[in-house]
C-alpha cells in the first residue's frame, strides 16, 4: 500500500514545512531534509470527505494558525500540546457562505489579512485575541465603478508584493490593491477596449495582467497607465491559452494553458521571447489547472489535486521536478483513525461508504 500526502500550499519556517495535506484533515508538520513527517493534529470540524479544508498555514508564537478554504473556522493549534480551538469566521451581511475560500492570508505583526474571492470583504484576525473584524470600506467604491452588485467581486488569484495584496476584478477591467500596512486600497482601471483580464503578477511598479485574447499587458502603477502589451497569438492555438505569470529575476515566465510549455518574456525586452519545454509528467494532466502557489521567491508549487501530483517550479534554472511525499506506516495507522474519527455529513453520504472513502485516500491512485 502506497500513501502519500498532498497540499496546496505550505509554511516553511527553518527546518520545516507545515501544511494541511488536501486529502486528510489534520495540520502535518515536514522535516526538510529527510521528509520525516509529524502529525501535529487532527480536525473534526469538518467531514472527512471534504477535500482541501485549509489551504495557507501561518505560524504566530506557538500558535500554528489553518486558514479556511472549504471550511468556515479558523483552526488554531498550540504546537507544544496540539490542544484546537475553532474559531468561526463573521458572516458577511449580504449574504451567508458556506465556505470562505481563503485563497491567501498574510501575517502583519500580530494580525493575519485573510483575502478569498468568495468572501465580500477582508477577514482582519488578531492572533492574540483570537478575535476577527471584516474590513469592507472599499465595497461601495467597488460598487460604483462595477455599475452593479457583484457576488464575486475578484479572480481566485491574489498576488502579495511588499505588503500589498493584487487580485483582479471581476466586474470591470482593473485591479484591486490593498496596503495590509495601513489598510488603504486603490482601483488600477485597465483602459484597453474589450480587455478581459485573467491573470496577474507584480514586479516592483510594473504589474503584469495576462488576457483571454493571448496578450500580456504591462501596466506602470506609478504612472497609472499601461506602458506595452505584449501579443503571445502567434505563440498560442486558441483563446484564453495562458495558465499562469511567474517574476523571476531578469524575465516573465509564462506557462500556456496546454502545460507543454512555458514562454520566457525578458523584462528589458519584453517582446523578446523564448519557449521552453516542460517535462511529460507535468504536460500529461493537461485537462487540469493546476493550484499555484509561489512558497517562496525562487520555488513555485503546482498542484494537481484531481491527479493526487504536485510539482515544483524552480526559477534559477527554469526546471520543474515532481514531488512525492509519502506516509511511512510508523506515521498514523491512518485506516484506524479515519474509522475512528471520520464524520459522514447526510449529503456526502448518499451512495458513498466510509470504506469507499478510506479505499480514496490511502491506495495509490
Amino acid at each position: 500500500m502506497k500513501s502519500h500526502f498532498i497540499y496546496i500550499d505550505c509554511l516553511t519556517e527553518g527546518d520545516y514545512k507545515y501544511y494541511v495535506p488536501g486529502n486528510c484533515n489534520c495540520l502535518v508538520k515536514q522535516r526538510i531534509a529527510d521528509n520525516e513527517l509529524e502529525i501535529i493534529a487532527y480536525f473534526s470540524n469538518m467531514p472527512v470527505t471534504q477535500k482541501c479544508t485549509y489551504r495557507k498555514v501561518i505560524k504566530w508564537k506557538e500558535k500554528i494558525i489553518c486558514i479556511p478554504w472549504h471550511s468556515t473556522d479558523f483552526i488554531v493549534v498550540d504546537e507544544k500540546t496540539s490542544n484546537i480551538k475553532y474559531i468561526k469566521i463573521p458572516q458577511m451581511n449580504r449574504a451567508k457562505i458556506k465556505h470562505a475560500f481563503f485563497f491567501e492570508a498574510k501575517l502583519i505583526g500580530s494580525q493575519i489579512y485573510a483575502f478569498g474571492y468568495n468572501y465580500c470583504g477582508i477577514l482582519k484576525f488578531d492572533c492574540d485575541t483570537l478575535e476577527s473584524k471584516i474590513l469592507d470600506n472599499w465595497i461601495n467604491a467597488y460598487r460604483i465603478k462595477a455599475s452593479y452588485d457583484a457576488e464575486v467581486m475578484f479572480t481566485p488569484e491574489m498576488i502579495f508584493h511588499n505588503n500589498r495584496l493584487y487580485t483582479i476584478c471581476t466586474a470591470f477591467p482593473g485591479i484591486f490593491e490593498f496596503d495590509l500596512e495601513n489598510e488603504k486600497y486603490h482601483f488600477f482601471c485597465i483602459e484597453k477596449e474589450g480587455a478581459k483580464l485573467s491573470h496577474i503578477n507584480v514586479d516592483e511598479n510594473l504589474i503584469y495582467i495576462s488576457t483571454k485574447n493571448n496578450e500580456i499587458i504591462i501596466f506602470n502603477k506609478q504612472k497609472n497607465e499601461i506602458e506595452q502589451i505584449v501579443d503571445l497569438n502567434s505563440w498560442c492555438e486558441k483563446e484564453d491559452s495562458i495558465l499562469y505569470l511567474v517574476v523571476n529575476k531578469e524575465s516573465i515566465d509564462v506557462f500556456m494553458g496546454d502545460r507543454k510549455n512555458v514562454l520566457i518574456l525578458s523584462k528589458k525586452k519584453p517582446d523578446k521571447i523564448v519557449k521552453i519545454n516542460l517535462p511529460k509528467a507535468f504536460v500529461k494532466n493537461s485537462s487540469v489547472i493546476p493550484y499555484k502557489s509561489e512558497i517562496d521567491s525562487e520555488t513555485v508549487l503546482f498542484c494537481d489535486f484531481p491527479y493526487s501530483e504536485m510539482f515544483v517550479y524552480t526559477k534559477s534554472n527554469r526546471q520543474i521536478t515532481q514531488l512525492s511525499i509519502n506516509i511511512p506506516q510508523n506515521v498514523l495507522n491512518m485506516k484506524q483513525y479515519l474509522r475512528m474519527h471520520a464524520i459522514l455529513d447526510e449529503d456526502s453520504s448518499k451512495g458513498f461508504s466510509l470504506d469507499n472513502y478510506i479505499k480514496m485516500v490511502l491506495e495509490e491512485t
